[in-house]
């Protein structure tokens, strides 16, 4: 994984989560009238906030819920690595207001865990999903990974099966992304044998099949779930929605009294440079740009083709106003090469062509 991270030091943590409530502090203090009212959803990932003590991340939760309008609120996600959770933190979770756990499985083959540099393996994955369901936790997502090196399709079908097994409500299942800066980069690049095009897409055709015979709705690229368990968070960022980011590295987009396109930020990369910035009293931006038309129109259609059921275009044309000529003129040419399809309305990737979405997607952009 490329996102950024660092090993955990207690000293660290709990001056990483002083700073991460600072920040709260100053948003909620300087934001935009209605930015602050009405969250529908929560979400605490993009690591591993599982690490953190039970105490610590009651303070992050106490703190929301005292800055922030949570009346409205349906889904509070938290994701977990197996082997990293306990009962007192599965407390402080539902303490918090938390409905929804996300178990960074991975694989259900050790060999595959270890050559990815997870720490756990398949057993812990088993007992994580126990003591969340044992918690009193229902609605449950596993993330997995596939077009692991050397992996077969026959393991690809395992993974999913087990998971299934486990009855989760939501499964996401990821292409493997290899980027450079990783120890699983430098192997591949000495010659570390990968899946090659063609079984990436087997593998892929087989696993959606899969998950649809078995009751789970392929409702976004890599992402499949019981009926009424999406994963609204996500939904959120594919259909344009305002969400506002905390933490280092994190990026959010405010819309409420903003232009139409609204306001892009991503803070500091590092968790030396954010704490600096918040004992500054400073938000911690590295980055704040305004969209114009075209980068907006540009984001609603690669976020929003990602959906299996497509986007409506009267629907952001009402939002954004017409899209330029130049977006006008993509959609056209593959509309003609059949790589999109509409109806009515409703703009959307053909199915025999979902696993080729990144190349469609270029070509809007």
């Amino acid at each position: 994984c490329d996102f950024y991270s660092v090993p955990y030091s207690r000293e660290l943590a709990e001056k990483y989560v002083e700073s991460l409530i600072g920040e709260i502090e100053i948003f909620s203090r300087h934001a935009a009238p209605g930015t602050c009212g009405g969250l529908n959803t929560l979400y605490i990932g993009g690591g591993t906030p599982s690490c953190l003590t039970p105490g610590l991340f009651s303070r992050i939760t106490e703190t929301i819920g005292k800055r922030f309008d949570l009346s409205a609120l349906k889904e509070f996600t938290v994701e977990v690595n197996p082997g990293t959770l306990s009962a007192e933190k599965l407390s402080a979770y539902e303490d918090g207001g938390v409905n929804r756990i996300s178990v960074g499985a991975q694989s259900f083959n050790d060999t595959h865990l270890k050559k990815l540099g997870r720490i756990h393996r398949k057993e812990d994955v088993y007992r994580t999903v126990g003591r969340v369901r044992d918690a009193g936790f229902y609605n449950v997502n596993i993330d997995l990974i596939f077009g692991l090196p050397l992996q077969r399709e026959k393991e690809v079908v395992h993974d999913v099966t087990e998971a299934i097994t486990l009855s989760p409500t939501h499964i996401s299942v990821y292409a493997l992304s290899i980027e450079e800066g990783t120890p699983l980069y430098e192997e591949v690049r000495c010659g570390l044998e990968t899946p090659s095009d063609d079984t990436y897409a087997q593998c892929y055709r087989t696993l959606c099949g899969l998950m649809e015979h078995m009751g789970y709705h392929h409702y976004e690229i890599s992402n499949f779930a019981r009926k009424d368990f999406e994963c609204a968070h996500n939904i959120g960022y594919w259909t344009g929605e305002e969400y506002i980011a905390f933490g280092a590295s994190a990026s959010g987009h405010l819309k409420a009294g903003r232009p139409r396109g609204g306001i892009r930020y991503t803070n500091h990369g590092t968790i030396g440079e954010y704490i600096r910035a918040i004992e500054r009293g400073q938000l911690p931006r590295a980055e704040s740009i305004e969209n114009d038309a075209a980068t907006a129109w540009k984001e609603r259609l690669i976020m929003g083709l990602r959906l299996t059921d497509g986007i409506c275009m009267a629907s952001i044309e009402g939002e954004l106003g017409e899209p330029p000529r130049s977006i006008k003129r993509s959609i056209h040419h593959l509309l003609e090469t059949k790589m999109l399809q509409k109806d009515g309305d409703v703009l959307r990737i053909p199915h025999d062509f979902i696993f080729v979405s990144n190349e469609i997607l270029s070509r809007l952009v």
